[in-house]
Order: C-alpha cells, then structure tokens, then sequence
C-alpha cells in the first residue's frame, strides 16, 4: 500500500535533497517497507504542486513508545527516496 501525504513548500525541498530523512505524522497503519508518495502543497494558493516523490519507509518510531515527547496518535518515519523525485527549480 502506499500512502499519500502532503508536504508544505519549506518540508518538500529537504526531503528531496535528503537533509531531511523523516517525517511526522498521524498513525495511519504505516508498516516499514511501506511506500509513501510526498506531493508539495503550496498552502498559500491551497493547491499541490507538481512535484511529488516516492519514499520507502525504513524505520518507524511510534508516539506510544515517546510518550513523553510524541503524542500517540503520531508516528515518526524514517525515509529512503525511490528515485523519481521531480527536479527543483
């Protein structure tokens, strides 16, 4: 299964270029191995972008084991690009 997940222009840009390597999000039955397809939304104009890439998640870090610094219902992913990432302009 691959997810769908939207992220803001300044996120978008660092996930590509791979300074960035997770996300946080809503626990939606993520599973390691999983894909996640990250489309750029520009909330400015309330629109997507163009650009989207694919990611693999590698490692899943869940709130309720961080109780202390992440609410439950959220999960941090560790990501490894695909390779289709669409250049930046």
């Amino acid at each position: 299964m691959t997810h769908d997940i939207k992220s803001d222009l300044k996120e978008y840009p660092l996930l590509v270029s791979g300074e960035q390597t997770f996300i946080i999000r809503r626990n939606e039955n993520f599973v390691i191995g999983g894909l996640v397809t990250v489309r750029e939304f520009d909330a400015a104009h309330n629109k997507y972008t163009d650009k989207t890439a694919t990611f693999k998640i590698t490692s899943i870090q869940k709130g309720e084991d961080h109780s202390a610094v992440l609410s439950p219902l959220f999960v941090v992913l560790s990501l490894s690009r695909m390779g289709n990432a669409q250049p930046q302009e």
